[in-house]
């Protein structure tokens, strides 16, 4: 994870979400920002509304704290994390627009920071092919304003699933 050493080395003490859909990846990246000596608080659907609330405070007036790790499901939508200006996305969602509300929780009324946005993606992986279909859902948005289609958008057809998990043609 270079990209955290290189948000910690610049100045003024930047901070920094990080989604994962996956609880189990929040864990490992719990013991990789230990070994590095990264402050950091979590949020995820197992914590109750108290801790989620010392988390979130802990972000916002602990100037130790520079990293938030974030559940996509529990985190994603609903928050305002102006505090942070350095959002990563550790593994994709097949929806873009999950991703989006995501982003939007640094990227809000209120951010003084140029915020920041990485998505990390692994060559010849199903995450290259979710990135695929997600610039396909983009187009998809961008090229119609027919409701149904955006509504067929949200679901992941049978094809589609079968092509991240690369059983079947390419879409």
């Amino acid at each position: 994870m270079n990209i955290l050493r290189e948000i910690k080395a610049r100045p003024g003490n930047e901070k920094t979400i990080i989604f994962s859909q996956f609880t189990s990846m929040l864990d490992l990246l719990h013991f990789f920002l230990r070994n590095e000596d990264i402050e950091f608080v979590r949020l995820d659907g197992k914590m109750d509304m108290a801790r989620r609330k010392d988390s979130l405070d802990a972000l916002r007036n602990d100037p130790s704290v520079t990293v938030i790790l974030v559940s996509l499901r529990a985190g994603g939508t609903g928050l305002n994390l102006t505090e942070a200006n350095n959002v990563i996305m550790f593994d994709l969602w097949w929806n873009p627009a999950v991703e989006e509300q995501a982003f939007g929780r640094a990227h809000r009324m209120g951010q003084k920071k140029t915020v920041h946005i990485y998505k990390l993606v692994t060559l010849n992986t199903v995450e290259r092919r979710i990135l695929e279909l997600q610039n396909q859902k983009r187009k998809l948005a961008n090229d119609t304003l027919d409701r149904n289609e955006i509504e067929n958008m949200k679901k992941l057809s049978r094809d589609q699933a079968l092509n991240l998990l690369n059983y079947h043609r390419r879409i």
